[in-house]
């Protein structure tokens, strides 16, 4: 019995820091498209709202260019993933903590518009890792929703930026970008206090040499 009620406990201590919630959202409505940056229009508690963290940004090797509601660029010149990697063909935002918290990414969603010849492939990375691993990724995109829940939870302080490399368009003047009805873009997670992310950490521990125990 009492076996069962720590394990009750574990479960419901950790359940209450595991609820997902919007972190960072952005809307295009009403952008020219060509914009060279635009802060989020909601921002969590106890992340840092204030450029940059807040924004999204363009990477070198590809053009900001006009199209009216959507965080737009064209030049997505690259055929393969590496190769976008290598020439910064990239839409970036950043994400960073108030001291003494820290944020937890579970989740990324976005509305996404292209021209018949845009780029029809995203990756989703982050610089936690220096872009080594691919947490999510898209193929054959046509005009529409799309998302993933990130096998690998992303924890930091921050900053971390995280890019959406794009790749496999037909035409340099391909564009493409994050446009669509109400929030186009979103990255889900929460954010904690540290020393209750290391009491949760701790939770989870017991929990696993309980199991162990059991065993």
């Amino acid at each position: 019995m009492k076996r069962i009620l720590l394990f009750t406990i574990l479960i419901g201590g950790a359940a209450s820091w595991v609820m997902a919630d919007d972190l960072m959202v952005w809307d295009f409505m009403g952008l020219v498209g060509n914009e060279p940056s635009v802060a989020a229009s909601n921002v969590a508690a106890h992340l840092i709202n204030a450029n940059p963290t807040n924004l999204i940004t363009r990477g070198p090797g590809i053009t900001a260019s006009n199209n009216a509601n959507r965080f737009n660029a064209n030049n997505w010149c690259q055929p393969t993933f590496s190769l976008a990697v290598t020439s910064g063909d990239y839409f970036e935002v950043m994400a960073a903590a108030d001291p003494g918290y820290q944020f937890i990414v579970t989740g990324v969603f976005f509305r996404f518009e292209k021209s018949s010849t845009g780029p029809s492939n995203f990756v989703f990375c982050a610089s936690d890792d220096d872009y080594g691993a691919n947490l999510a990724s898209w193929s054959f995109m046509v005009n529409g929703s799309y998302g993933a829940n990130l096998a690998r939870y992303i924890t930091n302080s921050g900053p971390v930026l995280f890019r959406f490399f794009g790749y496999g368009n037909t035409a340099s003047a391909g564009s493409a970008g994050f446009e669509g009805v109400d929030a186009d873009l979103i990255l889900q997670g929460y954010v904690i206090p540290e020393p209750l992310l290391l009491s949760g950490l701790g939770l989870f521990g017991a929990l696993a040499f309980l199991v162990r125990r059991r065993g």
